[in-house]
């Protein structure tokens, strides 16, 4: 579907306005925005659609708070199960019940254990305490720390109850230690093994009631709220809040009921299985609070709107100014060399948008100025190297050797005959032809000839090993890279040997299709910041041959290619030539 034209129009109108235009379209905008929020907020929120959301939300948090105080329950009447479980409480419980021989040796033992098992189980539940209540007259039965003895009233309670049925507690019990404590007490009744019809004792776990307050705390809001938790005969146990909100007598559960003219809401749930409960109770400002902070919201959007129109010029100004900073950065990386940044370039004919393009435009042309003067420079070195070439006219340089040789076997030297003809094939494989790059079978046999020379005058004190895979032998390499390497490594590494003896290595290898040769000699090492100086350098006033080695592999390959000097562990020194 295409736009149609007069949409363009405006479309292309607006984005050339002034800056001041825009301003004042904004101001028109924001004033027909203002009515449609305003309009929208009154007419889309109802009072009565609020206060019953608020309610539900209430009533779920209620929910919540019951299952999570009934889990915490649940967890103390897993603790008593787990209590009656261990071997040693049972047989305390047994033999205290049955009035059997109970020798003080086995009494001792017996507490020690089962205090270690319920210290332990007290401290991973979060329990104020574990009590063996039990009949008899153990040595440990007044102990009131975790074991107690069985009152007429709990033995009573205990044995209405059928098999496995618990019930809660709510009490200030008088710890011998602690000066008393309000707890919520969770009491198992365990029945004799011999007689099932009979208490041989009661687990009770004790749950701080400040922990049970935490948690209905979190249904308290503020002066308008109150909970309540009653036990299963109606009795208040713990009450928080307004205590004067909450209602007096029963209440069904999770329904909202309203009295006092509808001025105080209260909700109630069931406490698990236990026959508790607990009452939540509002007032109606709190449940219509949302509904009340909605016209407040209302007010204060509209003031907002207002704020928003006198600082709607200064945003205006500040994505303005945006465009300009971006292009200031900008030219502060091509300061830095990175030519390859660029600004986005915005819409319209302003004049932001002319110094976005002019700005991309001029970097263009430089890259193509700089890339141009690259490659001529490049030219020229490759020139000069062939002009070195050209200047050592190799002809005339073979006759002459030709004829050297020639007189050297007619008067028997033999042996400088054959120093002739290798001197005479080091310069052809040396210069080769004026070819910028050669076979890597030559550059070795070029630098094995350098060494051949050179044990006519030293005699056979350097031996040179090359360990090279027959098929790379046909890789083409620039020339005239490892005769010097060698030399360097005779001249500045075994020759400086007390011995003046040594050997050298020379291997080849392949790394994601990048060739490298590493020669190694056993000399005295380099010194590494002295090399790293020299192969950086702009210009070399000493050891050329490196320093052209390193600058002509940049040329042919890359940045990434050149020398990298290091000293081995054993001795010597490692140069690694990287070819692409």
């Amino acid at each position: 579907m295409k736009t149609p034209v007069f949409i363009k129009k405006i479309a292309s109108r607006l984005v050339e306005l002034s800056i001041r235009k825009h301003v004042l379209m904004y101001l028109l905008l924001l004033c027909f925005l203002l009515i449609a929020v305003m309009t929208w907020s009154f007419t889309s929120k109802m009072f009565a659609t609020m206060t019953q959301k608020n309610m539900e939300a209430t009533g779920q948090l209620v929910d919540f708070v019951g299952s999570t105080l009934d889990k915490r329950l649940q967890d103390a009447m897993r603790a008593a199960d787990l209590a009656i479980q261990q071997e040693t409480v049972i047989e305390m419980i047994e033999t205290c019940f049955d009035g059997a021989e109970y020798p003080m040796k086995k009494q001792l033992e017996h507490e020690r254990e089962a205090t270690e098992f319920l210290s332990r189980m007290e401290y991973s539940n979060d329990l104020v305490r574990i009590r063996l209540i039990l009949q008899g007259n153990p040595i440990y039965i007044n102990e009131n720390i975790h074991y107690f003895r069985m009152t007429e009233e709990e033995l009573a309670r205990a044995s209405v109850l059928s098999a496995d049925i618990y019930w809660l507690k709510a009490q200030h019990f008088p710890y011998i230690y602690k000066k008393g404590r309000d707890v919520l007490s969770v009491y198992r009744p365990v029945r004799s093994t011999g007689d099932f019809n009979k208490i041989a004792g009661i687990v009770a776990v004790d749950i701080a009631m400040s922990d049970v307050a935490e948690q209905l705390e979190n249904l308290l809001e503020n002066s308008r709220t109150a909970v309540q938790l009653l036990n299963e005969k109606g009795e208040n146990v713990l009450s928080l809040g307004e205590s004067s909100l909450l209602p007096e007598g029963t209440h069904p559960f999770q329904v909202w009921q309203s009295r006092e003219n509808e001025s105080v809401f209260s909700y109630s749930i069931p406490l698990g299985d236990w026959g508790w409960r607990i009452v939540y109770a509002c007032t109606r400002e709190k449940l219509a609070s949302e509904s009340t902070n909605m016209l407040l919201d209302i007010l204060s959007l509209a003031a907002a709107l207002v704020c928003i129109a006198c600082v709607l010029s200064i945003v205006t100004s500040f994505l303005t100014t945006r465009r300009i900073r971006r292009l200031a950065r900008a030219i502060r990386q091509v300061k830095k060399g990175r030519m390859e940044v660029r600004v986005p370039e915005g819409a319209g004919s302003n004049e932001l948008g002319l110094l976005e393009r002019s700005f991309n435009s001029l970097l263009d042309t430089l890259d193509e100025t700089v890339e141009g003067k690259i490659q001529d420079r490049m030219a020229l070195q490759k020139a000069e190297i062939r002009l070195l070439h050209a200047q050592i006219q190799p002809h005339f340089l073979y006759n002459t050797l030709d004829l050297v040789n020639w007189r050297l076997m007619q008067s028997g030297d033999f042996k400088g005959s054959e120093l002739v003809k290798k001197l005479a094939r080091f310069y052809r494989l040396g210069l080769s032809h004026g070819k910028d790059q050669i076979p890597l079978k030559d550059e070795l046999e070029h630098a094995r000839l350098y060494v051949e020379i050179q044990a006519f005058r030293l005699g056979d004190l350097v031996d040179v090993k090359i360990d090279v895979p027959e098929e790379m032998l046909s890789l083409p390499v620039t020339g005239n890279i490892l005769q010097p390497l060698i030399e360097n490594a005779i001249l500045h590494g075994i020759r400086e040997k007390e011995t003046g003896r040594g050997e050298i290595l020379v291997t080849a290898s392949q790394e994601n299709g990048r060739l490298l040769i590493r020669v190694e000699d056993n000399g005295v090492g380099v010194d590494l910041e002295k090399i790293n100086a020299l192969l950086n350098a702009t210009d070399a006033q000493q050891h050329y041959g490196l320093w052209s080695i390193e600058k002509r592999l940049k040329l042919t390959y890359g940045e990434a290619a050149g020398l990298t000097y290091s000293n081995r562990p054993e001795g010597g020194t490692a140069v690694e030539v990287r070819l692409g």
